[in-house]
């Protein structure tokens, strides 16, 4: 019994520690990476999304808008 609560005790400090991770100051991974868009405001010129990691620019269709995403900024369609 007393090993099931010392088990029990473990994993939930684990999840805890774990559930106070803040991944919006998470580095972006750049080795290998082809494009990256932000999506974030000021990463538009006119219909194109700015990529910042390699060059390959998007072309944007319709008329999307930079909104409050998860982490940062998202592109509402």
């Amino acid at each position: 019994m007393k090993r099931n609560l010392t088990y029990i005790l473990t994993l939930f400090a684990i999840i805890s520690l774990f559930a106070n991770v803040n991944i919006a100051n998470a580095d972006i991974v750049q080795k290998g990476l082809v494009a990256y868009w932000s999506f974030d405001t000021g990463s538009f010129k006119g219909n194109t999304a700015v990529d910042i990691v390699g060059g390959n620019d998007g072309e944007l269709n319709g008329k999307p808008k930079a909104v409050a995403g998860k982490i940062g900024q998202a592109l509402r369609i």
